[in-house]
């Protein structure tokens, strides 16, 4: 962890202002980081950005029924991103940015080793919502309350 000011206590280090954070060839920067050394987890709050590097087989991120494939390098923003035991965890204001595709949630689920993401809350895909986010129209059917009124 790189930071202009970092401080230790007994199971973690906090990095603050510009920080810094390497995991293999994973890079996360953000305005405020915390390092577990007990359970090896990074918690990183404020304009956190990830960088997930290039994959020679693929980055999948599943947005509903539709997905972005990339084998390109990934920018990965959000409000703030854990990182713990492979799994990243995006929350709050999630941008991922591929070569030619831009998927905006609430919050991404994104395994490292496999590269196999999902985007929750607010999809939307190249600014298009996504259909699993748009209401469904019940086609003339009104959905009637249960039990019925003779039951009651």
């Amino acid at each position: 962890m790189k930071a202009v000011r970092i401080t230790r206590d007994a199971k973690a280090l906090h990095g603050r202002g510009q920080v810094r954070v390497a995991i293999g060839p994973l890079v996360i920067e953000s305005d405020e980081a915390t390092l577990d050394t007990e359970t090896d987890s990074i918690v990183t709050r404020g304009h956190a950005r990830a960088t997930l590097p290039a994959r020679s087989d693929r980055h999948l991120f599943r947005c509903g029924a539709r997905a972005v494939v990339t084998e390109e390098p990934v920018l990965l923003m959000a409000d703030r991103i854990d990182v713990k035991d492979g799994l990243l965890r995006a929350r709050g204001h999630v941008e991922v940015k591929t070569a030619s595709d831009v998927v905006r949630a609430d919050e991404m689920d994104l395994f490292l080793n496999l590269g196999d993401g999902e985007a929750r809350g607010n999809v939307r895909l190249n600014g298009e919502r996504l259909d699993s986010e748009v209401p469904r129209k019940s086609f003339g059917r009104e959905r009637r309350p249960f039990p019925p009124e003779i039951i009651r």
